[in-house]
């Protein structure tokens, strides 16, 4: 650490940043916290993690992670890799036979893929498989969370297993290989982990991660005892006058569905609820100390393994989310790459990933360095923001 002043200037930066997004009703309350060599250094709660009921946010405030469950899936695969079960090169169609005969949509029409989906590949999202996006291959993914939609409220819910041999019935957006595009890979990786472990996703996080690091709050439900913990779902409505508003979110996108009960389709992309203590936790394992946090989880090569990008260079070429500009891709998480394009501090082989309402992981093995962010609000992305509270942060080492 390079002295307490800047310690004290980055606490009160982050409290400007962040009162500022509250201010514009960008989010209702959000926690920060800022390890260096697993020590926390800086920890805030800002505002209401249920402003209607006048609850404040909590190191113990669990939030939905969405796609920042996806790094957990990474682990999750990466061990059954260290144990011969799972091959980077099999193809998927080993381990779940829908997959055996995939198409491709063209503007043409759907033709044949030219060989099958690779472990690999679901892990660099460059398997062709897409989220239900405002295109034509993502119309017919949405088909399958309709359906995942309409049953769950007809009381008859769809099964991780039945939601993933769904998602083999669609179209891929491309040969697999060709690029990089974000979708249901993280899903269907779930299901191959279920299958490798004989025994569902849930159970299997449990045993393998979530009790070894002692997070005692994080799974795909919470139980009745912790709902006064559960944030507030909120998202943004728009005014004719332009102005805008949070609102309390009433539905669930991804065939997601209240986080009260045990759900019948246990999302690896998106379905996990944890608290800012908890994911710590997680992302002090990543750094690879195992002297430090007691467990192993993964041996050392192994996360050298993990922790690289994946992508070629022609494959980093199709990466189109802003706020992945100076970066690349791999095992379900950005890596750091080009300092000048993404325009904030950091190392080249730093990584993490965020999810859809808000919450936000950096990892720097090299300095020691955890940045951690909470919040929850459907769609909320500021790459902006999010170059801010990075710059702040690394300012402090």
């Amino acid at each position: 650490m390079t002295g307490r002043n800047f310690l004290v200037t980055a606490e009160a930066s982050i409290h400007r940043i962040v009162q500022e997004e509250m201010r514009q009703q960008q989010f209702a309350g959000a926690s920060v916290r800022i390890l260096h060599k697993g020590v926390p250094v800086l920890c805030g709660n800002y505002g209401y993690a249920d402003r209607e009921a006048g609850k404040v946010v909590q190191d113990d405030t669990i939030f939905r992670l969405y796609s920042l469950s996806k790094p957990i899936a990474a682990v999750a695969a990466y061990i059954q890799l260290e144990r011969g079960l799972l091959d980077l090169e099999a193809p998927v169609a080993r381990y779940l036979p829908a997959f055996s005969k995939m198409q491709v949509y063209t503007d043409k029409g759907l033709v044949p893929a030219k060989r099958p989906i690779l472990v690999r590949e679901l892990l660099s999202m460059t398997s062709g498989l897409v989220y239900p996006d405002p295109d034509p291959v993502g119309a017919y993914m949405q088909e399958v969370f309709t359906r995942s939609g309409t049953r769950y409220r007809d009381g008859n819910p769809m099964s991780t297993a039945e939601v993933v041999d769904a998602i083999a019935e669609k179209p891929l957006a491309f040969q697999p290989g060709e690029q990089w595009r974000y979708g249901t890979s993280t899903d269907v990786m779930g299901r191959i982990i279920e299958v490798t472990a004989g025994m569902s996703l849930g159970e299997f996080y449990r045993n393998e991660i979530f009790e070894p690091l002692g997070m005692k709050d994080t799974g795909f439900y919470v139980p009745k005892e912790k709902t006064d913990r559960l944030a507030q779902l909120y998202s943004m409505e728009a005014h004719e006058d332009g102005s805008q508003r949070l609102v309390i979110e009433k539905e669930r996108t991804m065939g997601l569905t209240d986080c009260l009960s045990l759900p019948a389709y246990e999302s690896a992309g998106a379905g996990l609820l944890s608290t800012m203590s908890d994911y710590a936790k997680f992302a002090v394992m990543l750094l690879g100390n195992t002297q430090r946090n007691g467990t192993g989880i993964l041996g050392r090569k192994t996360l050298d393994l993990m922790l690289r990008p994946q992508l070629t260079q022609e494959q980093d070429k199709t990466i189109y989310f802003e706020h992945l500009k100076g970066y690349s891709y791999g095992n379900f998480m950005r890596f750091y790459k080009e300092p000048n394009e993404a325009a904030s501090s950091g190392s080249p082989g730093e990584f993490g990933w965020d999810g859809w309402t808000g919450p936000y992981m950096a990892v720097n093995r090299e300095d020691d360095f955890i940045l951690l962010f909470m919040t929850q609000r459907c769609g909320y992305c500021n790459p902006a923001f999010i170059r801010k509270l990075r710059n702040i942060a690394y300012a402090i080492l």
